[in-house]
C-alpha cells in the first residue's frame, strides 16, 4: 500500500504537471518503517519486496515526458528525471543506511529500466559494504547509480538558508541539485553559455557563425595588449549574460504568480498550506530562486590558457594569427591548431589551466548571487550537462582550444571529451579544485572507464577508494559510464539489437538508441579510462 501511494502521489504530479524531475527523494527512509513492521509480522518477505520495488521501477519508466523538438535537444533521451535517493546521514547525522538502500541498488541492476534515477549519498561514514555495493552496480554498465559527497549536498543547502537537520536530510533532484521536500525552486532557469561570452569577447561582440551582434560591442581582438585585458573582456561578457538570464527569469517568475498555479504541488510541498499560499506565490517554507547553469567551463579555461601560453608568454603566436585562424575554422591553420592543442588542458591536474577554470566559477556564481529574484532570494549557480553542452555548442564558432566550430561543448564541470589524457585520477584531481559548495544548483562530471578495468574484486575497491579521495577533496559528484566504445559504435549499427543499453549521458542515464546521433557521437568521444 504505501509503495502504491507513492506510485499515486507521482502519477498525480505527472498528470498536473507534464514535468521534469519530479523527484521520489529519500526512498529508503520513508518507506524503510513500512518495510520493516511488515517483515517483522511476517506480512511479506524480503523477495516479495524486491519485486514490489521493481515493479514500481518499471511504472516509472512508463511515462514520456512530452516536450518540444528543440527542447529534447537540450534534454535528449525522453528522460523524466525522477530522481531517488538512497543512502547518507539521518536528519541528527547519523549514518542513514539500511536494508532498502541495498534493495534499490538491486532493483536498478535487476530491471535495467532508464528510471528511477538513481543516486547515493557518500559520508565517510557510510559502510564500506554499501560503497562497495554501489560499485558493482557501476560495474554493470547502465550509468547508475549517480554518486554524491553527502557532506557537500549539505553545505550547499546550509549556504541556501536551511536549518541544519532539514539541510542533512537532502536529496538529489533533476541531475544533481540537492534538494529538500520543503523547497520550492526552479532548478533548471536557463542554461547560459560561457563559451558564447568568450566569443564574443574575441569577436567584436558578435556571433562568429552569423556575423550577429549578440553581446556587448568589444574592440577587434588583435587590439588586446595583455592576457588580463582579455579576461576582463569575458567577464564583462559573462556578466551580461547573467543579467539577462536574470531579467528573463524573474519575468517569468512573474508570469508564474499570475497564470501557472500549481495546486497539486503545493499540497505536496511543506510550507504551502500552512502559508495558504501556492507554491507559485512564495508558498514553500525555503524559496530558493532560479538556478542559472553555466555551460563550458572546460572549452573557456582551456582557450584562455592557449591564448595565455601562446601569446603572452611563448609569443609564438600573434592574436591576429589566432583571430584569422578561428574565422577559417582552423583550414589553413594546421600547424596553430596543432600547438593549441598541446597547450595544457583542464582535467589532467595542471594548475596552468585549472586555476583558470576555479577563478571562473568563483566568478560566475559571485556574480549571480548579486541577484535576488521576485521572492527575495539570491539566484544560483550550477554547472550540471543534461544534454545541453551539444545544442549549445552548435551556435559557437571555433574557439582557441583547438575546438572546431559547431561541435559540443562541455557538460558539467567534466575536462572536455578527449582531452583528460592523464588518468581517471588527475581528471577527478582537477574537478575537485573547483569550490563546489558554491555552487547550490549542483555540479557534475562524467568519468568513462573501460570494463575491463572492473572485472576484479580488487578493482571494485580501487574504485571505492577513489570515490572517497574525490569526495575528500571537496567535490560534489560523479557518476559513471562503464562500457566500450565499440560497444557504443555496434549499438549505432544495429539499434535493434541494443534497444536495453542504457548510458550515462550528463545527470542522468537513458536507453542509448532512444539519443540523436549528435548526442551518440558526443557520448563515444569521451576518453574511456583503461587503468587508475
Amino acid at each position: 500500500e504505501a509503495i502504491q501511494t507513492v506510485w499515486f502521489t507521482q502519477l498525480g504530479s505527472i498528470l498536473s504537471e507534464n514535468s521534469l524531475a519530479l523527484n521520489l527523494g529519500r526512498f529508503d527512509q520513508y518507506m524503510y518503517p513500512y518495510y520493516k513492521r511488515d517483515i517483522d509480522s511476517g506480512a511479506i518477505t524480503a523477495e516479495e519486496a524486491q519485486e514490489l520495488i521493481e515493479a514500481l521501477w518499471i511504472k516509472l519508466s512508463e511515462w514520456v515526458w512530452a516536450i518540444s523538438s528543440n527542447t529534447a535537444r537540450f534534454f535528449a533521451g525522453y528522460n523524466s528525471f525522477q530522481n531517488l535517493t538512497v543512502g547518507g546521514r539521518t536528519r541528527d547525522g547519523r549514518d542513514a543506511t539500511n536494508d532498502l538502500s541495498y534493495m534499490c541498488l538491486k532493483a536498478t541492476e535487476n530491471v535495467k529500466t532508464h528510471q528511477p534515477g538513481l543516486s547515493v549519498r557518500i559520508h565517510p561514514d557510510s559502510p564500506e559494504e554499501f560503497l562497495l555495493a554501489v560499485c558493482r552496480l557501476i560495474r554493470v554498465g547502465t550509468g547508475f547509480p549517480a554518486v554524491h559527497n553527502d557532506r557537500v549536498g549539505s553545505a550547499m543547502l546550509l549556504a541556501a538558508g536551511l536549518s541544519p537537520e532539514d539541510a542533512r536530510d537532502w536529496s538529489n533532484c533533476g541531475c544533481v541539485v540537492p534538494h529538500f521536500r520543503k523547497i520550492g525552486e526552479w532548478t533548471s532557469a536557463v542554461s547560459l553559455n560561457i563559451a558564447a561570452a568568450l566569443e564574443y569577447a574575441l569577436n567584436e561582440g558578435r556571433s562568429r557563425l552569423t556575423g550577429e551582434q549578440m553581446g556587448l560591442p568589444e574592440k577587434p581582438m588583435a587590439e588586446f595588449t595583455s592576457f588580463e585585458e582579455i579576461k576582463a573582456a569575458f567577464y564583462k561578457q559573462v556578466s551580461n549574460l547573467i543579467k539577462h538570464s536574470v531579467i528573463g527569469s524573474v519575468t517569468a517568475q512573474k508570469i508564474h504568480t499570475e497564470i501557472v498555479p500549481r495546486p497539486y504541488l503545493s499540497l505536496l510541498v511543506d510550507g504551502c498550506m500552512q502559508k495558504g499560499l501556492d507554491l507559485s506565490r512564495g508558498g514553500a517554507q525555503y524559496n530558493l530562486a532560479p538556478v542559472l547553469t553555466g555551460i563550458g567551463v572546460a572549452d573557456v579555461s582551456n582557450s584562455l590558457a592557449m591564448i595565455k601560453k601562446l601569446v603572452f608568454e611563448e609569443k609564438k603566436y600573434s592574436l591576429a594569427d589566432i583571430n584569422a585562424a578561428l574565422n577559417a575554422n582552423w583550414e589553413g591553420y594546421e600547424e596553430l591548431r596543432q600547438a593549441a592543442l598541446a597547450c595544457p588542458k583542464y582535467g589532467n591536474d595542471d594548475d596552468y589551466v585549472d586555476s583558470i577554470a576555479v577563478e571562473l566559477s568563483d566568478y560566475y556564481s559571485k556574480d549571480i548571487r548579486g541577484y535576488n529574484d521576485i521572492f527575495g532570494s539570491r539566484f544560483n549557480s550550477a554547472f550540471m550537462g543534461i544534454s545541453n553542452y551539444i545544442p549549445a555548442g552548435s551556435i559557437i564558432g571555433a574557439t582557441p582550444d583547438g575546438r572546431k566550430a559547431a561541435t559540443p561543448l562541455t557538460e558539467g564541470v567534466s575536462p572536455h571529451a578527449g582531452t583528460d589524457l592523464t588518468s581517471p585520477t588527475a581528471a577527478m584531481r582537477s574537478v575537485a579544485k573547483i569550490n563546489h559548495d558554491i555552487h547550490t544548483g549542483g555540479t557534475l562530471m562524467n568519468v568513462k572507464l573501460s570494463p575491463s578495468l572492473l572485472e576484479s574484486e580488487r578493482s571494485l575497491h580501487n574504485l571505492a577508494a577513489l570515490i572517497r579521495g574525490y569526495f575528500e577533496l571537496g567535490a560534489f559528484h560523479v557518476q559513471f559510464n562503464v562500457i566500450s566504445a565499440e560497444t557504443l559504435k555496434k549499438a549505432q549499427e544495429t539499434p535493434e539489437n541494443y534497444r536495453d543499453l542504457l548510458v550515462r549521458v550528463a545527470g542522468y542515464s537513458t536507453q542509448f538508441v532512444n539519443l540523436s546521433r549528435e548526442a551518440q557521437d558526443a557520448i563515444i568521444e569521451r576518453t574511456t579510462y583503461e587503468n587508475f
